[in-house]
Order: C-alpha cells, then sequence, then structure tokens
C-alpha cells in the first residue's frame, strides 16, 4: 500500500479534525497515530502512556460517512473526549459511524483466559 492509499491521505479534513479535537479536548500536545489494518480504521493513542494512557479507534466509515461538521457534532454529542480521558490502560475506545464502545486491546484474550486454544 503506497501513502495515497491511507486513510489519512484519503480523508485528510475528517482525519485532522479529529486529531485536533482530540488534542484540544485532552489536553496534550503530542499524539501517536497509526492506521490499524486489520480493523480498517485509525488509532489515535497517547505519546505518554505512562502518565496519560488513552486510545481512541476511529473507523473508516466514520471518517467516511460524515462531513467535518457532522464528525465533530457527533464527537462532542458522544463526548469522546471525556470517554477518552477516563480509560483505564488496556482499553480502547472505539468510535463508529453507530455510536462508541470500549474494548480490552491489551493483556489476555477471551481464547486465552478460556484456555480454549
Amino acid at each position: 500500500m503506497n501513502n495515497l492509499d491511507s486513510l489519512k491521505s484519503t480523508y485528510t479534513e475528517q482525519y485532522n479534525a479529529v486529531r485536533s479535537y482530540l488534542l484540544k479536548e485532552l489536553g496534550t500536545s503530542a499524539i501517536r497515530d497509526a492506521e490499524d489494518f486489520e480493523r480498517d480504521g485509525v488509532i489515535f493513542r497517547s505519546a505518554d502512556e505512562k502518565s496519560f494512557p488513552f486510545r481512541v479507534f476511529v473507523s473508516h466509515e466514520f471518517l467516511s460517512d460524515f462531513s467535518v461538521s457532522e464528525a465533530l457534532k457527533r464527537l462532542r454529542s458522544w463526548h469522546v473526549g471525556e470517554k477518552a480521558r477516563e480509560l483505564r490502560r488496556g482499553l480502547t475506545l472505539f468510535v463508529t459511524t453507530d455510536g462508541l464502545f470500549v474494548e480490552r486491546t491489551e493483556g489476555r484474550t477471551l481464547r486465552q483466559s478460556a484456555e480454549i486454544f
């Protein structure tokens, strides 16, 4: 895949709007980001995970289905910044077109916990 195929370059305005929203709402000056090819979205996470851990996944559909203004409206009404601030280490806040959910993304998987291999 080349850079032109990335979500960041395809949905530049939406990506930048979400990133700016998170920077402002979380009161941080640095956010690391990466594309998650398995789940088809972008992950925004804290630059300093030891003192202030957060991990927010934004789906491809959220970036593609909403204009910048609609995306920001939903982020605000869903209180994404507040929910991201409250995340415990090992959890990820997922932002989709239908809303939010939190999922454990570190530690033992359900399969490992159930000892089913």
